[in-house]
């Protein structure tokens, strides 16, 4: 047995624990009792029904989701235009801009716009 142990139950019973399988069985018995069963029962499940009321809602969770997946292709969007006006502003024309990004600026535009419509309307995603 754990000598913190002895030390705690011989601190509360204010007695010397002389025989260790005393000690073992009269622990047992304690932990084994219904009246210590029903007490870990009741503060376990008084901790479940704080977590769950604590947690987030699942609604919430989807707003953020939508917010997050926003955002994170605006800044896409925002630093592909910077590229492409960099260019622009250099000695590279409009017309000289590689297709494979332009089609992918448009295709973020459309999940952009497609997410700020979908978050305003408040239409669940299929």
């Amino acid at each position: 047995m754990n000598n913190d142990i002895k030390f705690k139950v011989a601190k509360y019973l204010n007695e010397p624990l002389a025989h260790e399988e005393e000690c073992k069985l009269e622990i047992n018995s304690v932990f084994y009792s219904k009246d210590f069963l029903r007490h870990k029962i009741t503060y376990t499940s008084k901790i479940l029904n704080k977590k769950l009321r604590e947690r987030p809602s699942i609604e919430y969770l989807k707003n953020i989701n939508i917010l997050k997946n926003d955002l994170m292709l605006k800044e896409i969007k925002d630093r592909l235009s910077n590229l492409l006006l960099l260019r622009a502003d250099s000695t590279y024309n409009r017309s000289h801009i590689a297709p494979s990004i332009s089609s992918l600026v448009k295709k973020m535009d459309f999940e952009y716009k497609k997410i700020v419509i979908i978050h305003k309307l408040n239409i669940k995603k299929v």
